[in-house]
């Protein structure tokens, strides 16, 4: 059983600031206030804690902290250009301008020997030395008794060091460091103030670095209008305010809208044009609060709330205010005031007892897909029924989240162009029309996540219950937290399932039947939970129900040698562990029963050849085990794509033949096709059972080389290891709604070697190697220039022809098997008279061309003026051919973009410019040049050829 749970229950993670920090496990042990001062100091932009390697409880150096303080009073902008201050903090150091711009203002003069040693801990002392004389008290600290009792004394006074305790005197921790700087934002600065001809130097508490450097101000008081709602006595706002009190602040696009009702703490800068900016803010942690979540009400009865296991009571103001989603409702009924899910907040304001109730609910359902579709509307689509909702991203007048796993995604506004071009002109087409675009990031939603969905108002549509087109207010949660087993129990009453022997809460309404299969007790699959921490959705495993499990082999030898017939096998499981089994003496393979060792390796050796011809063990099976933890039963391919006739609907079944995988969205696409379909992308839908292997071109054995990719919450289109190349990929029992089984990923190794081309036959050769062996040799073009390939067999090449176009497959520069594509005899004597069925593939003429590189071929039969009744548009990208180099001089048919391999050959030889090619306009049908076309997912490739040179 894999449980992976990490629910936030309580809403108010959902209303926190903005910042997300590193990675790092010791944030989870801060106290609250601690990770409030982050907050802060983080919102104004005070020290970076978002960096990887920042660790809160490690030691802060001298250049990161000198740094916080450079943030603290706007030091960099008092550094002297590229003066070096220090022969150890160079211009190449991050902290270059802060560190030298502190030493301008004499808040610190490193060593005597010149250096600052950025990269040393940093005592005590010297934080507190250097943070006052920041602050302006290095006089009065002097006649204090200076360093470093004065210095002390002087903090103590100012409330510096209020709070603070630190473990190590000598190096202070960066959580130590935060606690100094943020008390150092309400300390008052020591400034000069001018009266009359006199100067004096004083310090009070309406000036502080905030107020003197920054132009910042803090504040208190309730939120009393948002655009969504308002309370008694105030009206909405509009999208770029929120009301405080009785002050009216400008917020960034709708922001904090579910603060309503709630005692805040602000900051907000004071822009001089009457304007106050919020620059962050949170609630308020000291104003009496009782948080009950939805399922602890016991009972709620004439304004009283009855919850929890001891039935404690809370009793609500009459003169209540009820906000539900961050929207003040006018009229309710009492079931108002008890959720099905989510938790009641209830706050005492202005010093009456209980008087605002706020709720926060939502609404669950099962994703099916998530995205924005390359523009700025958002559409979320329900698993099974496929309804959707849209959610337009640039709505001025809506407030929007989205959280996967309780992290907030942050939306990155993408521009782009694309502009058009007229294939069919008589001259370059110059003007060419740009159309603008706007899309958004978005993250990765898996098929099968269930939605929470928080609205400020709802609507039905065929009973599904989405956010109105009227709602100002929408956050979303998306859960992938799960646990997969069997359901044992399930007791409705009390919304309890037992699964794999633990008892969970499932939600009240749950979408336990709402796909094709009925869930029953007993059933098998994976269970969702929600936003509260309750499992709403089952996803039944598809795969489970004839006993094996998928595999990958790695190796597999005899144990003991081969006076032996034990047989051992290094396997990467589904869950990622790479273990040893033995084979039972007497196994099942494909169904029949193997009673020798070596015959199971050479009926293993012989399922790997078809998957690969350079494998001789690895390959992916399915298997069972016995009582005693051996492998007893297996299956392998028969054959490379599918079954045999007659055998086995069980055995493993290889879809299709390996195939290069593109960098799609939420789904497999898979460039190339079958026999049936040889132009069509497959496009595989992402079932979540299904197992990808990660494995390299070639058999290492090494285990490092061999992973699983979990892809349930993380999808191909957002994984940095798939940019580094393309990958190949086999997919093994796909169902009828193209659902795999299986997916084996080839990974691309630094030294990978494993050889996939398409080339024009030049000319075969017979040579010896460097080995002093005979070898066949076969040279063509690659699209890129002149290639080279080897075998060791001499009939390997029989049957090909110069100019012959075929697909090879190999090991480095050794060929194992070719197939051919277009031969050129066949190219030579096609029937142009046709039109072909697929129209993206086969030999056209060239009719006409323009100097804009375009070029219409066609097929059929003759018209007028030498004009076939089928043509289509081709075009050039660059000029020159493949000995160009790569990019620059290939020519691109179709949508080559230049990063994907794009072929092109010239039987004729390498053209020099695009004027070569003969259209039916110039020397008529007979003479034109020739084409071959293949354009297909994984391929596109273009021959040209002039018969009429021969």
């Amino acid at each position: 059983m894999k449980k992976l749970l990490s629910i936030i229950l309580l809403f108010s993670i959902l209303i926190s600031g903005n910042v997300i920090y590193a990675n790092n496990t010791e944030i989870d042990n801060l106290s609250e206030f601690d990770l409030h001062k982050l907050d802060v100091l983080s919102a104004l932009e005070i020290g970076d804690f978002t960096k990887e390697d920042f660790e809160i409880e490690v030691n802060i150096n001298r250049g990161e902290f000198v740094s916080m303080i450079a943030d603290l009073v706007a030091a960099k902008e008092y550094a002297e250009g590229d003066k070096v201050w220090f022969t150890d903090v160079l211009a190449d150091n991050e902290n270059f301008a802060k560190i030298s711009g502190a030493a301008a203002l004499g808040i610190i003069s490193g060593y005597s020997d010149g250096t600052f040693r950025p990269e040393n801990p940093i005592s005590y002392d010297e934080a507190v030395a250097a943070v006052m004389k920041a602050l302006g008290y290095r006089v009065a600290a002097e006649v204090k008794g200076g360093w470093s009792v004065g210095y002390k004394s002087t903090a103590n006074q100012v409330g510096l060091t209020d709070g603070v305790s630190v473990k190590d005197q000598d190096a202070i921790s960066r959580i130590e460091a935060v606690e100094l700087i943020y008390n150092a934002l309400d300390c008052p600065v020591f400034r000069g103030v001018s009266y009359g001809a006199e100067v004096r130097y004083e310090a009070d508490k309406e000036h502080t670095v905030l107020t003197e450097y920054h132009n910042i101000y803090k504040t208190y008081g309730y939120v009393n209008a948002t655009l969504i709602s308002a309370l008694v006595e105030y009206s909405p706002t509009d999208s770029s305010h929120i009301i405080i009190g009785d002050v009216r602040y400008a917020v960034d696009n709708n922001e904090f809208v579910e603060y309503l009702g709630y005692y805040v703490e602000a900051y907000y800068k004071d822009n001089g044009n009457g304007d106050r900016e919020i620059v962050y803010l949170t609630e308020d942690e000291e104003v009496e609060k009782i948080v009950i979540k939805a399922d602890e009400v016991n009972s709620f009865n004439d304004l009283t709330y009855y919850y929890g296991d001891k039935n404690k009571k809370a009793v609500i103001n009459k003169n209540h205010i009820l906000i539900v989603n961050g929207k003040r409702l006018t009229e309710y009924e009492e079931a108002d005031f008890v959720p099905e899910n989510g938790n009641i907040t209830i706050l005492s304001q202005n010093g009456s007892k209980n008087d605002v109730v706020i709720i926060n609910t939502f609404n669950n359902f099962i994703v099916q897909r998530a995205q924005n579709g390359g523009g700025a509307i958002a559409t979320f689509t329900e698993k099974y029924t496929l309804r959707n909702f849209k959610i337009d991203m640039e709505r001025e007048d809506l407030r929007f989240d989205l959280y996967v796993n309780g992290e907030k995604y942050n939306f990155e506004e993408i521009n782009y162009q694309t502009s058009t071009d007229n294939y069919f002109a008589d001259s370059d087409y110059e003007n060419t029309p740009v159309t603008e675009h706007l899309t958004y990031s978005f993250p990765v939603i898996p098929e099968g996540a269930v939605a929470s969905v928080f609205s400020d108002e709802y609507e039905l549509l065929n009973g599904f219950v989405i956010p109105s087109e009227k709602a100002r207010f929408i956050r979303i949660y998306i859960s992938t937290d799960y646990v997969d087993g069997t359901a044992e129990s399930l007791k409705e009453e009390d919304n309890t399932i037992v699964i794999n022997g633990t008892e969970y809460k499932t939600a009240v309404k749950t979408a336990f039947n709402q796909g094709t299969q009925s869930f029953r007790v007993g059933a098998n699959g994976r269970f969702v939970f929600d936003y509260d921490g309750k499992i709403y959705a089952w996803l039944p495993d598809i795969y489970a129900e004839d006993g094996y499990e998928y595999g990958y082999l790695i190796n597999a030898v005899l144990d003991g040698g081969m006076f032996t017939n034990k047989v051992v096998a290094k396997l990467l499981k589904k869950d990622g562990k790479i273990v040893e089994y033995n084979f039972r003496e007497k196994v099942r393979l494909n169904s029949k029963t193997i009673e020798s060792g070596e015959k199971l390796l050479e009926s293993l050796s012989r399922s790997a050849a078809m998957l690969d011809p350079t494998f001789k063990i690895s390959q992916l099976i399915k298997y069972k085990l016995d009582d005693e933890n051996r492998i007893m039963d297996l299956q392998t391919v028969m054959q490379p794509v599918g079954v045999p006739d007659g055998v086995d609907k069980n055995q493993l079944n290889r879809d299709m033949e390996r195939a290069q995988m593109a960098h799609e969205y939420n789904m497999l696409h898979i460039r190339g096709g079958t026999e049936q379909y040889p132009n069509m992308a497959r496009v595989y839908s992402p079932n979540i059972y299904a197992v990808h292997f990660v494995v390299p071109p070639t058999e290492t054995f090494n285990e490092e080389d061999y992973w699983i990719q979990d892809t349930w919450r993380v999808n191909f289109s957002q994984q940095d290891w798939l940019y580094s190349g393309w990958k190949m990929v086999d997919v093994f029992d796909c169902n009828d709604f193209k659902s795999p089984g299986a997916v084996v990923i080839y990974e691309k190794l630094a030294d990978w070697n494993f050889l996939q081309s398409y080339i024009v036959v030049d000319e075969i050769t017979r040579e010896i190697s460097q080995l002093g062996t005979e070898i066949s040799v076969l040279r063509g073009y690659d699209g890129w220039g002149s290639v080279a390939y080897y075998s060791d067999e001499s009939d390997k090449f029989d049957g090909l022809e110069k100019g012959d176009f075929i697909q090879i497959f190999g090991n480095k520069e050794k060929i194992a098997r070719w197939k051919m594509i277009m031969s050129l005899k066949d190219a030579k004597n096609c029937d142009l008279s046709t039109v072909p069925t697929n129209k993206n593939e086969g030999v056209f003429e060239v009719y006409s061309k323009t100097t804009s590189k375009n070029m219409v071929l066609q097929r059929g039969k003759i018209t007028q003026d030498g004009k076939r009744e089928f043509q289509r548009g081709s075009y050039f990208r660059s000029s020159g051919g493949p000995g160009a180099g790569a990019k620059t001089g290939a020519l691109y048919y179709g949508e080559g973009d230049g990063e994907n391999a794009v072929f092109s050959y010239f039987y004729s030889g390498i053209r020099d410019s695009f004027s070569d090619i003969k259209t039916v306009l110039e020397v008529g049908n007979e003479n034109a040049t020739r084409v071959f076309v293949r354009e297909q997912p994984g391929m596109t490739a273009i021959i040209i050829y002039d018969f009429e040179e021969e």
